[in-house]
């Protein structure tokens, strides 16, 4: 049995993909986590978490300037420092916010759909609040002018 070449750089390139998004989602949830920790209201939490960001700081790698395919190499974005992502009053759980709620959009095959539901469980775990896999919404939900343009071609 001859397996196509076309056919196992695509299966490689999903794979390469979906690890990826995978490690960058997990990484944001992390990220995130640990901002989420720090009670603008509540000072010594804040020192805890410069304490133990500066002792993981040897593990981390500077970020190296963007390749010709990454977001902020086509995309101006100022970046955020934490002073003021902290003033930004971001979501956290409250009495009123108690759900996650994850809302896929397009069609998804089963390793996709499965994907949805690991990271859903992980949300839920790690925030230690419920989440909701809703349906897929269809891609017209996209309005035309909100769609990547690929050359000519739509992604949507």
């Amino acid at each position: 049995m001859t397996i196509e070449p076309n056919l196992v750089r695509s299966a490689r390139h999903w794979d390469i993909r979906r690890t990826l998004r995978l490690s960058l989602c997990v990484a944001i949830v992390v990220l995130y986590r640990l901002l989420a920790v720090a009670d603008p209201t509540v000072e010594p939490k804040l020192d805890q978490l410069r304490t133990a960001a500066g002792k993981i700081a040897p593990l981390h790698v500077k970020k190296g300037p963007s390749g010709p395919d990454d977001w902020l190499a086509n995309h101006h974005e100022p970046g955020q420092t934490f002073a003021q992502y902290r003033r930004s009053n971001p979501n956290r759980p409250t009495k009123n916010r108690t759900t996650i709620y994850v809302q896929p959009i397009g069609e998804f095959g089963p390793a996709p759909k499965k994907l949805i539901g690991e990271t859903a469980e992980l949300l839920s775990r790690f925030y230690d609040v419920p989440t909701k896999v809703l349906e897929p919404l269809g891609l017209d939900v996209i309005p035309s002018k909100a769609r990547r343009i690929e050359g000519a071609k739509s992604r949507f």
